[in-house]
């Protein structure tokens, strides 16, 4: 039996309200207990986080040089135990599995002796081709580029039915900069009676659930939170028109939002930045726009409110996508590609 040791935010025994790295953490977990794997686990979670390191580090001390292990937590505890590991010349076989998006920005302005401390790792795995481009620049040259991944455990119908109200559903954290406010203004410059917009996701300060009650006259509400790690969630995503995703967080990686309206059949209207459009392709499984464009998407939404047979094509495509992105082939092809549980 093979052998493997989990670090990450994980978030055990519940939903993923954190974000996209819990729920990312969670998938990846079950896809390692489902391969009859003795696979060691430290939750970094929350309060869990120093203690869990602290175990996870002195277990990486005592662990044998061969066994893998797969660390998926924030850059700064990922740089600390690269410190530790470098200082104390120690060589493991560790994976990190970097979340989000913004190891590249943390490490523009850090010396290369400091960032070369990363080369302790056997590899650093990006979800995206732009971080790869963007790290391999700054010398992180033991870069792989793993793209995010879902479980594919929904199966929409490809002819949804028309209705004569288009609903747009906006489903991630709720802060500034994914979007929340140019959505606002493309709303009030459509002032169309026939559109809503169900928000889902963590609020963030500024926002709370009295801020959206000022917009219900614009058809826009919050609904609190959407679990999609079971079937019943996708299937009340699917239920939706057109996804909006207007982010321009400085953090973003592979959207796993975008995963999941794909996998709903929902079509996406998304800004055009960060790893957007390495998934999304403008016209054929949604439409690509400007970030902080607020009228390039109050026209994007106006062309989709517009155009049925475009609403189908992108409905259809985006199913089609979804598999691409299955869990048990990314990282069965992973695994084989970065020979884990080869030494």
């Amino acid at each position: 039996m093979n052998r493997l040791t989990f670090i990450g935010s994980i978030q055990l025994n519940s939903p993923s309200t954190g974000g996209g790295v819990q729920t990312k953490n969670q998938h990846f977990l079950r896809y390692i207990l489902s391969k009859n794997v003795d696979c060691r686990v430290f939750d970094t979670w929350k309060k869990k986080s120093v203690l869990s390191l602290i175990m996870s580090l002195i277990y990486i001390v005592r662990t044998k040089r061969s066994e893998p292990i797969i660390l998926s937590i924030s850059t700064r505890g990922a740089y600390y135990i690269a410190k530790i590991l470098n200082l104390t010349h120690l060589k493991r076989r560790i994976f990190y599995w970097v979340a989000g998006g913004d190891l590249a920005i943390d490490l523009k302005n850090v010396s290369l002796k400091n960032r070369r401390v990363y080369d302790v790792f056997t590899k650093v795995v990006v979800q995206c081709n732009y971080l790869k481009r963007d790290l391999e620049e700054l010398s992180i040259t033991n870069c792989a580029m793993v793209p995010n991944f879902k479980p594919v455990i929904f199966k929409p119908t490809i002819d949804k039915a028309i209705f004569e109200k288009i609903r747009f559903v906006y489903f991630s954290r709720v802060l500034i900069q994914k979007g929340i406010e140019e959505i606002i203004q493309a709303f009030k410059s459509l002032g169309n009676k026939n559109i809503c917009l169900d928000i889902y996701g963590t609020l963030v300060p500024p926002y709370d659930e009295g801020y959206f009650k000022d917009f219900y006259y614009l058809n826009i509400n919050y609904k609190g939170f959407l679990d999609v790690s079971v079937e019943d969630g996708y299937k009340q995503l699917s239920e939706y028109d057109v996804l909006l995703f207007p982010t321009y967080f400085k953090g973003e990686g592979f959207p796993g939002t975008l995963l999941d309206a794909f996998i709903a059949g929902v079509p996406v209207i998304a800004s055009d930045f960060h790893a957007n459009g390495e998934v999304l392709v403008d016209g054929y499984n949604g439409l690509l726009i400007p970030p902080k464009d607020a009228v390039a998407l109050s026209t994007a939404m106006n062309r989709l409110i517009s155009d049925i047979d475009l609403r189908k094509k992108l409905r259809k495509n985006a199913i089609l996508t979804a598999r691409e992105y299955d869990v048990e082939m990314i990282l069965d092809e992973a695994f084989a590609r970065l020979k884990i549980f080869e030494d």
